[in-house]
């Protein structure tokens, strides 16, 4: 699809548990790679992770300010997105 920036691949996870809440955020580098992953996405069949089928859409939205990455720290500090 497109280059994805240095840390951009988000996974929500639940706080305690640390399980995955099952959906992702991924940063492309251009607006062209993100389209082109919602493209690929929208064919029957177009997108699986580890077989199982994977939908996205697109959001130009801001980045939640919360999200802190694996280790505690502030995601949005340790990127400077």
């Amino acid at each position: 699809c497109g280059k994805i920036l240095d840390g951009g691949v988000r996974i929500a996870r639940n706080y305690s548990t640390r399980e995955s809440k099952g959906f992702a955020y991924v940063e492309y580098k251009n607006p062209e790679g993100a389209h082109g992953a919602v493209n690929k996405a929208a064919k029957p069949f177009g997108m699986t992770v580890k077989g199982r089928p994977c939908f996205v859409d697109y959001d130009e939205g801001s980045i939640k300010g919360s999200f802190k990455t694996q280790d505690g720290r502030m995601w949005s500090r340790q990127y400077k997105h």
